[in-house]
């Protein structure tokens, strides 16, 4: 590599971090590439072969009837999610690959924005904190604009 460029590199952070950032930035765009093959080439994919949980359907996060199949609404008309132990909802990525997929896209570009920063201490401490935070701001801002702002 050209010595002027790897120094216009280590100003911003180290190569080895840059490349390791380059990387996951790589596997998230695999992970949004399987997403949109799922979505949109299922029948022509690598998938098709692989089971049902790697079909999108949207119905499975929600409860149903288990003697028709149909989906259970609550007295609002709103469909009832999954819950463990009736209580706490169940992430939908344990119901198919898409979402599942799109966890992994999103956690590698976190992990890949925090190896980007000059001075990144690797620990577990830090990396709870980054995932804490960038998982709860991600569903907050998410659930604001999905469940209320982008809705007529």
């Amino acid at each position: 590599m050209n010595v002027h460029i790897k120094k216009f590199l280590d100003l911003f952070v180290p190569l080895h971090m840059f490349l390791f950032a380059l990387a996951l930035v790589a596997g998230a765009a695999i992970s949004n590439a399987s997403m949109d093959t799922i979505d949109h080439h299922y029948g022509e994919s690598i998938f098709v072969d692989m089971g049902d949980y790697f079909k999108s359907d949207w119905k499975r996060k929600y409860e149903a009837d288990p003697t028709t199949g149909e989906l259970l609404v609550d007295d609002d008309g709103e469909y009832i999610k999954k819950k463990w132990f009736g209580i706490i909802p169940i992430h939908p990525m344990f119901f198919d690959a898409w979402h599942l997929f799109k966890v992994i896209m999103l956690a590698l570009l976190l992990f890949a924005g925090m190896f980007t920063q000059r001075r990144f201490i690797i620990n577990i401490r830090t990396i709870l904190f980054y995932l804490l935070f960038g998982v709860l701001g991600w569903i907050m801002v998410f659930n604001l604009f999905y469940g209320s702002i982008l809705i007529k």
